[in-house]
């Protein structure tokens, strides 16, 4: 009996370890470093750029610009308007690499409410969508229902 109870032991003991290494390494996989981020979005002439602070703990800064891409068919063209700058001073980033913020922000006559939701994919990458929530026309719109806008993106440490 004693060598079945000490291979069990070791077998238990073999497992436990295995689990703990692979808990560790997806937890690193989620921990951003800290420094800048940039990348593109799913706009044609999008950015995007953050930085992580020390320790991984924390989004400041995220900026973006969103501008649906003429969906909301102004006559006569938007001119400009309709191009959001949306900042987030701040999100907190959790254990499994998430962030998520809300900002309100206007361009000309429009204004909107904003939300970014994001993920660290590696502890080097993110990606993540932003969206204006509600109707994103406004009534001189031809569509000025248009439900939630969204757009995609990534980034990088630079």
């Amino acid at each position: 009996m004693p060598r079945r109870t000490t291979a069990l032991v070791a077998a238990f003991l073999a497992v436990a370890a295995l689990a703990t290494a692979a808990l560790a390494s997806v937890a690193a996989h989620h921990t951003p470093k800290a420094g800048s981020y940039s990348g593109t979005t799913s706009e044609s002439s999008g950015a995007v750029s953050f930085k992580v602070a020390p320790g991984g703990k924390r989004v400041t800064g995220f900026t973006t610009n969103d501008g649906y891409n003429g969906m909301c068919k102004f006559s006569g063209g938007v001119g400009g308007l309709g191009n959001y700058t949306v900042t987030v001073p701040s999100m907190k980033i959790t254990k499994t690499g998430s962030f998520t913020g809300t900002v309100k922000a206007s361009a000309g006559p429009f204004s909107g409410t904003f939300m970014v939701k994001g993920r660290f994919t590696t502890a080097t990458a993110a990606r993540g969508t932003v969206t204006k929530v509600g109707d994103t026309c406004g009534s001189a719109a031809s569509n000025p229902s248009t439900p939630d806008y969204l757009e995609t993106f990534t980034a990088s440490r630079s």
